[in-house]
């Protein structure tokens, strides 16, 4: 799947992604209150509408592949069978997108052209052609690329915006330098990484990790959080600056073999919301007090489940 998330390939898409941002601002900024809820409004339909496109799903399925998504992210808060059910539905779903793909004998997906559905293309050519992927393995990539592709660009834009609102020095800054943009994608990157939750490993031997004893069975969790906020490779690591200096690479995006295969993409639809936001609402500011803000309770992600901003 490289050739489609390419930066040449992603590149192509910064049209659409900034066609889709403006036009979300301009449903935003018609509310007449001057105020709104920016994670429901504006940070999750953004990555919503460009994975949808570059599968060729419908918009109107969103509902329901954010349920899914969110149940396939819960360490307590629904239980197994609820769990097992959602999985089995969205195997389902992604099963009769695949079928519809074949029936429309679509592209190759080989272009350079970025067209709409054009990527499930490539992936059931993959299979179906190339012999290259299995149906399993095929089914459950289209399910982690379209998980992966809006709920972590949203929770990370939606914290990142919440770090420049609480650090209003930061937020000036940015405003009147905005060509420090880059920069300031890559500290939320660090200091709020998606996936920051980390997954769930199990010990096959005793081993030692962090000066602690891990026997054979048990669990751990390594979260990326953890690794980006390490004083031994980070200057002040708990501090949200913007302007550090030749930063050592974060593992926000993961690393060698696991390194996210959608991060060209991911900072793009960063770079643009934040740049759009900051630009259309000069003045943004939360709507409620920060001890007011509701967070999500057990998931792997801790994320915003609203952002209420004035403008």
């Amino acid at each position: 799947m490289q050739g489609a998330f390419t930066p040449r390939r992603i590149r192509t898409w910064e049209p659409r992604v900034r066609a889709v941002a403006e036009r979300l601002l301009d449903d935003f900024v018609a509310d007449p209150g001057r105020t709104g809820d920016l994670y429901e409004g504006f940070a999750l339909p953004l990555p919503i509408r460009i994975i949808s496109e570059l599968l060729g799903i419908p918009d109107d399925d969103a509902a329901d592949f954010r349920r899914w998504t969110e149940m396939g992210l819960s360490l307590t808060r629904w239980t197994r069978d609820e769990m097992l059910a959602a999985q089995r539905e969205y195997v389902d779903y992604v099963g009769t997108l695949i079928a519809a793909r074949r029936s429309a004998g679509g592209a190759d997906g080989t272009g350079d052209d970025g067209d709409a559905g054009d990527l499930l293309d490539a992936l059931v050519s993959a299979r179906d052609q190339d012999d290259r992927l299995s149906e399993h393995e095929l089914v459950q990539l289209v399910r982690a690329l379209i998980s992966a592709g809006h709920e972590t660009t949203a929770t990370v834009f939606t914290r990142g915006l919440y770090m420049l609102l609480t650090h209003p020095e930061q937020l000036a800054l940015l405003r009147a330098e905005p060509e420090r943009l880059d920069a300031a994608v890559e500290e939320i990157l660090r200091y709020v990484p998606p996936g920051s939750g980390g997954t769930p490993r199990i010990a096959t031997a005793e081993i030692e990790l962090g000066g602690v004893r891990v026997k054979p069975h048990e669990g751990a969790i390594a979260p990326f959080g953890a690794a980006n906020h390490d004083p031994a490779r980070f200057v002040d690591p708990d501090t949200f600056d913007i302007t550090r200096v030749d930063p050592p690479s974060h593992i926000a995006f993961g690393h060698g073999p696991h390194h996210c295969l959608g991060v060209h993409l991911a900072r793009l639809e960063l770079r643009v919301a934040f740049e759009a936001v900051l630009r259309r609402l000069p003045d943004l500011d939360l709507a409620v007090p920060v001890e007011e803000l509701v967070w999500s309770e057990g998931l792997r992600v801790l994320k915003l489940q609203a952002l209420p901003v004035r403008w």
